[in-house]
């Protein structure tokens, strides 16, 4: 598993090309910003995990598992998660299009609570 620093900057990294591809205009594009707006959520998450010592996960569902065990507070975090990773899933197995409103609401919403609840924990700016 990659360290908490790198996991922080794939995070941070996905987050700025989700912006990229909302302000693109392009439809298809600002559907990927929704998947990229998940996999900030997973980077996120998993620094979290890094920062509490080296574990190997290979699965979403594994992660989830790990992260409910090993975070306290608060508890609609992992509420976050799961809707992000519904709303990317629908998008790239159901063939949802969304538009950039509903994936702005889904990154301030979800993915910002979720990040702000990680970095507080990791005493990370």
């Amino acid at each position: 598993m990659k360290t908490r620093d790198e996991h922080l900057k794939q995070a941070s990294h996905n987050e700025d090309f989700a912006e990229r591809l909302l302000q693109s205009g392009d439809a298809a594009s600002v559907t990927w910003a929704a998947t990229l707006v998940f996999y900030s959520a997973v980077h996120y998450g998993r620094a979290f995990l890094a920062a509490r010592g080296p574990l190997t996960i290979r699965t979403h569902s594994g992660f989830e598992s790990i992260f409910r065990q090993s975070w306290a507070a608060p508890t609609n975090v992992l509420a976050h998660y799961r809707l992000l990773k519904v709303y990317s899933e629908r998008a790239r197995y159901d063939c949802v299009e969304y538009s950039a409103a509903e994936v702005v609401k889904l990154r301030d919403d979800h993915l910002r609570p979720f990040r702000d609840a990680i970095l507080a924990t990791l005493g990370a700016p």
